[in-house]
């Protein structure tokens, strides 16, 4: 029976994800071609090419968005946020979110409790579900980006299956984490070095007493959400049967009008491709984190890295309160916002430590007498 209510879900989930992507296909294909930032460039690859400029490094541009930087005869190639530098057995480690969690726990470091599933395991798993009585998040173990195939805090066997069916639609395995609760961070981490923390905030509206949340999510779309802006920072928040949930669990819907001021969070994942805000705190963070962001990126090899870090207060020593390494990610973002609720610019700082460290350029020289 078990077998036939997960192939059920499996079906109804990957047929969700065909029709997704095929919106996207139709929607990318017909949209209005842009008037103004004709670049064809991500927002990554045109933090890194206007940082190479103010280096002194040359950037040639190859097809399908590859980059090829140039000093002093040294060769770097780059695309979005990868980078030639980088080993290739940690992109494919840090993409596997089993492994990433077994090193860092057997080296004390701080991750939720966990457990990996199969497919042919799916029983086992609803037994570990129900009887761990507590709120679990459901994840693909592998080969995911951008939060998709992750189901937080199921509340019943039926939406666990769900769950569990969602995340094979992506891996052949599927991670089941006790939900911690927190703030999300984002810790950039190059050779061991933090060079920013980002707070990753979860989509959402302030409500202002006279318009619906569906209008309040159209209003922030059309602020943040423009195509023809190179450097948008964020993506549009997408009302879907995630967000109506959530909206139903704090008894409102997309209609409803709730009184000034009030916050309504519209996911529970805070991803800046799903409509979440990002903004600067490094300045705010305590040593404590940094020490550890700094150590699982040893750990798990990479150069350039993006920890993922689960904490109450980013200003209180770990000691004080609760904190928790989420993921590791190899393709960090390289966007800096310091300024809440606004779109921010190509920001070059992340840039050009990157180069810096890719061909030994002292960044205290000044531009353009560097050797």
């Amino acid at each position: 029976m078990v077998k036939f209510e997960l192939i059920i879900s499996y079906i109804f989930h990957k047929s969700s994800i065909s029709l997704r992507t095929l919106g996207d296909f139709i929607l990318r294909n017909t949209r209005k071609k842009k008037t103004i930032g004709e670049s064809k460039l991500s927002v990554n690859n045109l933090i890194i090419t206007r940082a190479a400029n103010e280096v002194g490094v040359s950037s040639r541009h190859l097809p399908d968005g590859f980059i090829e930087h140039t000093y002093n005869e040294k060769i770097c190639y780059s695309r979005d946020s990868d980078f030639s530098f980088e080993n290739v057995l940690a992109y494919k480690m840090c993409g596997n979110k089993h492994i990433t969690s077994i090193i860092l726990s057997e080296n004390k470091l701080p991750v939720p409790n966990f457990r990996a599933f199969s497919r042919h395991e799916c029983e086992s798993a609803i037994d570990y579900f129900l009887a761990g009585n507590r709120d679990v998040v459901v994840k693909p173990s592998s080969g995911t980006s951008k939060g998709v195939g992750i189901s937080i805090a199921p509340n019943s066997r039926s939406t666990f299956l769900s769950a569990f069916g969602k995340a094979l639609c992506y891996s052949a395995a599927v991670m089941v984490e006790e939900c911690v609760e927190g703030e999300n961070y984002r810790f950039t981490v190059l050779n061991g070095k933090v060079l920013t923390v980002t707070h990753r905030m979860r989509p959402c509206v302030v409500a202002d007493g006279l318009n619906t949340i569906g209008s309040l999510i159209s209003f922030k779309n059309n602020a943040f959400f423009d195509p023809l802006v190179e450097t948008r920072q964020f993506c549009p928040i997408t009302v879907d049967g995630e967000v109506r949930l959530l909206l139903r669990k704090q008894g409102l819907t997309l209609k409803s009008i709730p009184e000034q001021g009030m916050k309504i969070e519209l996911r529970r994942t805070a991803d800046a491709s799903q409509g979440g805000e990002i903004m600067e705190v490094t300045n705010r963070c305590h040593g404590d984190y940094l020490e550890i962001a700094a150590r699982a990126a040893s750990l798990m090899n990479t150069k350039l890295s993006g920890i993922d870090m689960i904490i109450g207060d980013v200003s209180c020593p770990f000691e004080t309160g609760a904190a928790y390494i989420n993921e590791v990610n190899t393709s960090p973002g390289l966007r800096i916002v310091r300024e809440p609720g606004t779109t921010g610019e190509a920001d070059t700082k992340v840039g050009k430590e990157i180069l810096a460290y890719a061909f030994n350029i002292d960044l205290k020289v000044p531009d353009g007498e560097g050797g």
